[in-house]
């Protein structure tokens, strides 16, 4: 992908209408969506489901046009609109959990008219654009764990305000990666998020 090569898993069927992409966090990869099983819940539902290893992370090359450092996503949003436009997808729901949702809510200011919903779990290093997420008219969903201590949950609330007409979900008992610590609610929440779109 522009002289970058990518690791992607995903779960594409002719009858799916609608796509969605999911972006991991730092300490992640692709393959972590496997442990709530997204791929199949999500095509079962009518999406197609496409989660790059981010480059320079798990199986993808490391890349200077698209690369990051820990707290700086100024390359995020161009990754997610190119990537999205390589697998020929026109608009897609965007999904990222902590370093992920950071690279959501940014490419959804940056490039609004190919995103059709966000869902943010726990987004990190985006407290510098509070005052651009009031811009942000998509569907969006933004999941916490109630014991997360690696992005403060007083953001939760603070961004559902910004955000007109988001939906936030704290998950009790939940800490970080709410997809991995609670996955039959994660799923339950996402699912029911994803088909109300």
């Amino acid at each position: 992908m522009n002289g970058t090569r990518v690791f992607q898993r995903k779960m594409v069927t002719d009858s799916n209408r609608r796509s969605i992409a999911l972006f991991h966090g730092y300490s992640f990869t692709s393959m972590d969506w496997d442990k709530a099983d997204l791929f199949n819940n999500y095509s079962k539902i009518g999406y197609n489901v496409y989660a790059p290893d981010y480059p320079g992370f798990g199986r993808s090359a490391s890349s200077e046009k698209y690369g990051i450092d820990r707290g700086d996503l100024k390359h995020a949003a161009e990754f997610i609109r190119d990537y999205l436009k390589a697998n020929g997808v026109a608009r897609s729901v965007i999904m990222g959990a902590s370093m992920g949702g950071g690279m959501v809510i940014m490419t959804t200011l940056q490039y609004p008219d190919i995103v059709d919903g966000i869902i943010a779990v726990a987004p990190a290093w985006v407290e510098s654009l509070k005052g651009d997420m009031k811009k942000i008219r998509q569907k969006t969903l933004l999941v916490w764990g109630s014991k997360d201590h690696v992005v403060p949950i007083a953001l939760s609330k603070e961004y559902a305000s910004i955000i007109s007409g988001s939906r936030l979900e704290i998950v009790e008992g939940s800490g970080h990666p709410v997809y991995i610590k609670k996955p039959e609610e994660f799923v339950r929440i996402t699912v029911d998020f994803l088909r109300n779109l």
